[in-house]
């Protein structure tokens, strides 16, 4: 669900799936959506993985249908290495549908994500550490639940663009009689 640049770590999110093919074997699968500058290094270091049939590539999909292939998911893993991921629309996204989520540590990724909350914050350019997180919730289906139940909370709650809107009415208003 994002552009394939390199400012957005899917060559981590690649190193780290390595390391849980290592680990599980053939139950995990990795999705891969996008296109981008970085398509054809990524789609090399598939080529030369250890199960290069368990790392799927699709191309970028309607916004329509970005509902329908989150639910598809068991978990969304934003491995942003730089500092410009300003919010985090993609990981707010995959809250909506109440997906647990593991995001690095960079720009408002932890804001989006609260760790051991709606998911967890891993340091960037850390597939070792991404690797342990993404197992950790392999591992608990109910810590799976526990997480994509609060992200949805968390997006009613606080992403509501009606109540965003209003606030923001409100802050402009505010501003305006003080001057």
């Amino acid at each position: 669900m994002k552009k394939l640049e390199k400012k957005y770590g899917i060559h981590v999110l690649l190193q780290a799936f390595e390391l849980l093919l290592r680990r599980y074997g053939t139950p995990v699968e990795l999705l891969v959506v996008g296109e981008g500058a970085e398509r054809d290094r990524l789609l090399s270091m598939r080529a030369a993985s250890r199960s290069p049939d368990q790392i799927s590539f699709l191309d970028p999909v309607p916004n329509s249908e970005v509902p329908g292939l989150l639910r598809s998911l068991d978990i969304f893993v934003v491995p942003s290495i730089y500092d410009s991921e300003s919010f985090g629309v993609a990981a707010v996204e995959a809250g909506a549908v109440g997906l647990p989520v593991v995001v690095s540590d960079v720009g408002g990724l932890p804001e989006v994500v609260e760790h051991e909350r709606s998911g967890l914050v891993v340091p960037r350019e850390a597939p070792e550490d991404l690797a342990e997180s993404i197992a950790r919730l392999i591992e608990n289906p109910e810590e799976r639940v526990k997480f994509g139940a609060a992200g949805r909370l968390k997006v009613e709650t606080e992403y509501d663009w009606n109540l965003n809107v209003a606030n923001m009415i409100r802050i402009y208003e505010s501003v305006l009689v003080r001057d």
